[in-house]
């Protein structure tokens, strides 16, 4: 069972999806000690193929629903988790290789019971290529 439970919900954004999961894969968390749900809000871009095709280190949980909207597809996401924490992104974050691993520690740091909520810094940088 995995420790902690990353969630995302996403909405034709397949390409930028793949970058973020690809930023998961990098992870220094051993890849046992966590999952990523990724919920699929009725995408009709290429999202469930890439979804059904991704072979990431990770054991990755694709999910898939007409489109409610983020809210609900998260909370379907966290309903499903299978880990003591979650940890929730959006699709469009590059995360720091060490982010999962970090969270981890700061969730079991915390005292027993309490947890935490944590929000953390996120910076911008545009690739000269971007079309968005």
């Amino acid at each position: 069972m995995p420790a902690i439970s990353v969630v995302l919900a996403t909405y034709n954004r397949a390409d930028r999806l793949r970058a973020c999961l690809d930023a998961l894969d990098r992870q220094t968390c051993p890849p046992d000690d966590y999952e990523v749900i990724v919920v699929d809000d009725g995408s009709s871009d290429h999202t469930r193929q890439l979804l059904e095709g991704y072979r990431p280190r990770y054991r990755l949980r694709p999910l898939f629903q007409d489109n409610t909207g983020q809210p609900q597809a998260l909370n379907r996401g966290v309903a499903s988790a299978e880990g003591r924490f979650c940890l929730l992104l959006d699709d469009d974050i590059l995360a720091g290789a060490d982010l999962v691993r970090e969270h981890l520690a700061a969730q079991r740091a915390a005292a027993e019971g309490t947890g935490v909520l944590a929000a953390g810094r996120l910076d911008i940088t545009v690739p000269p290529a971007a079309d968005w």
